[in-house]
């Protein structure tokens, strides 16, 4: 049971990471970046790709696949600051995202190849709790996890720049009245977020395979994460990951993995409808 827990932590982290992304995006921007769970895959692909082929030390790989998660932040930033400066709608930048993730995701698959591939433990060994051995791969997962988790939360609330980029999504026109550009904002929150979600890429990628088709897997269970925990919310975001995590180990175990990307998707909808339900009330109200 305790192992049980441990694998749907470290899978949790990972949605945690992705719902993080989406969170912090959306609370600058208003939009939604289905482009995340994309980094997520490059990075760890690029990182057992380079250990793999290239033969370079886990340290370095992962370096490589941050990197790489990082440079195609930047790049999706170039394509949808454009955007935002012409004020396009919010349904042409969330498509922008959507084919982003799927031009990567193509890249990737020209490039590294369809073979699924994994990265060798940067840390060995395991620690002795009651009743199971836990892997120190999986502790530093859940504390980089949480680190994340907490700069984020410090970054959004206290610091000038989660200052302004709550003043971008409160009121753009205000935003730019005091001299804060909403597109390059919005674009920072994008490249963050990529570096974000690659570090999770690449600390996934020795506990899990990594192949290009998991974008989108990573990117609508990271969504569903952030509406179990209340989209907007950046300890929601993390408590939904771990929920989701959860939820999945103890479905394979005990049910079928079979089921899997069923059961997340009923999760999505049942919680997308109480939301709007809850919405719905309070606006009677």
């Amino acid at each position: 049971m305790a192992d049980l827990i441990f694998i749907g932590l470290s899978l949790g982290c990972v949605y945690a990471l992705v719902a993080l992304g989406l969170t912090l995006v959306y609370r600058t921007s208003g939009v939604l970046n289905f482009a995340q769970g994309g980094f997520v895959m490059a990075a760890g692909l690029v990182a057992a790709w380079t250990s793999g082929q290239a033969g370079l030390p886990a340290i370095v790989a992962m370096l490589a696949g941050v990197a790489a998660a990082t440079a195609a932040g930047l790049v999706l930033a170039a394509v949808i600051i454009p955007l935002w400066r012409r004020r396009a709608a919010e349904f042409e930048v969330i498509l922008a995202t959507l084919l982003f993730l799927l031009a990567l995701e193509n890249l990737c698959l020209n490039l590294l190849g369809s073979q699924p591939r994994s990265l060798p433990p940067l840390y060995e060994g395991a620690i002795r709790l009651p009743g199971v051995n836990v892997p120190v791969q999986y502790l530093v997962l859940f504390a980089v996890t949480l680190a994340l988790a907490y700069f984020s939360r410090w970054l959004l609330y206290h610091s000038d720049t989660g200052l302004a980029m709550r003043a971008v999504a409160e009121n753009p026109l205000v935003a730019r009245i005091l001299r804060i550009r909403p597109e390059k904002v919005g674009g920072l929150a994008i490249v963050g977020t990529a570096l974000v979600a690659g570090a999770g890429g690449v600390l996934i990628a020795p506990i899990q395979y990594s192949a290009f088709n998991l974008g989108v897997v990573y990117s609508v269970k990271g969504f569903t994460a952030a509406i179990l925990g209340g989209f907007g919310s950046v300890h929601g975001a993390v408590a939904g990951g771990l929920v989701l995590g959860l939820l999945e180990a103890f479905v394979a175990r005990y049910v079928s993995s079979v089921y899997l990307d069923t059961i997340v998707l009923l999760a999505l909808l049942i919680s997308l409808v109480l939301r709007a339900r809850t919405l719905q009330g309070s606006e009677l109200k």
